[in-house]
């Protein structure tokens, strides 16, 4: 699993996932996630998903324990580009609606508050 970041503006910072995110690689994306949520000025996360092919459950506890940390400081996470793989995870589970889906960065753009 690699992670790139960067900021969007002041309040948002995106987060690129390649990879698989499993038990593994879920150990470096929990803290990664928890760093940026705990930043003061950071209000939204924005998680670019082109290049993540599979989502375990660790994978997903690391997604939740984000909108938690985020939601306590009426923060947001959003999700770009979502496999559908990786989409069905969010459904069975169904918690999908925690969260924003966009299909595009351009998408993500024109919704930025």
């Amino acid at each position: 699993m690699t992670i790139e970041e960067k900021d969007l503006s002041e309040h948002t910072r995106l987060v690129k996932l390649q990879g698989s995110l499993d038990f593994e690689s879920a150990k470096v994306v929990k803290p990664k996630f928890v760093e940026i949520a705990d930043l003061e000025n950071i209000k939204l996360l924005v998680v670019d998903m082109e290049d993540v092919d599979f989502l375990a459950s660790e994978g997903l506890a690391s997604f939740l324990l984000a909108i938690m940390r985020m939601e306590k400081k009426d923060g947001q996470v959003w999700l770009v580009k979502t496999q559908p793989q990786v989409m069905r995870v969010f459904k069975l589970t169904r918690v999908e609606n925690r969260f924003r889906f966009f299909d595009s960065l351009e998408e993500v753009h024109n919704n930025l508050p």
